[in-house]
């Protein structure tokens, strides 16, 4: 069991949201979904002196720590946004135990922009936490602006258990900690 969520995590990871533009408005997608398999060679990242190439359909983030709670991530959108999507960053937290827990953290706007991301003084800092943007149907965004304002107050049924929406962009881990 623990090997199958290995490898659905691992092609999960793999997954190019490319075809997020062009995705129709549909209920959430399931973790267990598996997309379609195809080769690829793994292309050499960037040089520091270029800026990475932006795909139609993935947002590009880019995160800093701060201090040890706090950390700052860049957002950069891609051309051509899906019609009747609303885009969202997450901190999916992954427990090491086989469970992962999606928490809405901020509607991005479809402009470029910088978001201060911090835990809260008693989270465990041994989790793995990363960011993903998620593109939402109108009825996720609702629930995922109701599941925010929870994290703001009782802190109760305020995360998602399964990832909401399709995946706009790679995840990119958030330095939290020493």
């Amino acid at each position: 069991m623990i090997g199958l969520l290995a490898y659905i995590g691992d092609v999960q990871e793999r997954w190019q949201p490319d075809d997020v533009a062009a995705a129709p408005a549909s209920p959430v997608q399931s973790r267990s979904a598996t997309p379609s398999a195809s080769p690829s060679t793994a292309a050499p990242g960037p040089s520091p002196a270029t800026k990475p190439k932006q795909r139609n359909g993935a947002f590009q983030l880019t995160a800093q720590p701060l201090d040890a709670r706090t950390v700052e991530v860049a957002v950069t959108p891609p051309t051509g946004l899906a019609a009747g999507r609303d885009y969202w960053f997450f901190v999916e937290i992954d427990w090491r135990d086989g469970n992962t827990d999606y928490y809405p953290r901020e509607k991005l706007t479809g402009a470029t922009q910088t978001l201060v991301i911090d835990i809260p003084p008693d989270a465990t800092q041994q989790a793995d936490r990363t960011g993903r943007v998620y593109a939402l149907t109108t009825d996720q965004s609702r629930e995922a602006a109701v599941r925010l304002q929870r994290q703001r107050t009782s802190k109760e049924d305020d995360f998602f258990a399964d990832a909401p929406g399709a995946t706009a962009s790679q995840a990119t881990g958030l330095p939290f900690g020493p």
